[in-house]
């Protein structure tokens, strides 16, 4: 499922704590996004990156009916970024993201976890057409 954004609405919401934030090595690029070059954010993009994870936090947790199956207090997690120039040109940025800090590596490696469910997501969001796609929660919640 894709999800058309505009981000616009949360841009007010806490920003996610840059020292809970880790882009990681180039290596990984291609593993995440074939076909794709290394890149950077620039601030304007982080920004915007914030703004359109919350709006797709929010999107997927209005069609929830349980409470317990909420992504809650995003701005609080871990994440592992990964971003890329796709063959289109435009910048996508993969998001692998940990309630609660991880005890490996976390800085230095791709992590991998499974079940533990909402405690544990991953996203990817295109910040040139402001889609988000293949957001997938951890294990069965």
């Amino acid at each position: 499922m894709r999800a058309q954004l505009n981000g616009t609405n949360y841009t007010s919401i806490s920003p996610i704590d840059r020292s809970h934030l880790v882009v990681l090595p180039d290596a990984f690029v291609a593993q995440i996004f074939p076909q794709s070059t290394p890149a950077t954010l620039n601030w304007k993009e982080q920004k915007r990156l914030d703004a359109l994870l919350q709006e797709t936090v929010h999107l997927r947790n209005a069609t929830m009916k349980s409470p317990s199956t909420l992504l809650e207090h995003v701005d609080a997690y871990y994440f592992q970024l990964s971003v890329a120039i796709n063959e289109q040109g435009q910048k996508e940025v993969y998001i692998n993201a940990f309630c609660q800090k991880p005890v490996q590596d976390w800085t230095r490696y791709l992590l991998s976890v499974e079940d533990r469910g909402s405690c544990y997501f991953s996203v990817k969001i295109n910040l040139t057409t402001g889609t988000a796609y293949n957001l997938i929660i951890n294990g069965n919640i």
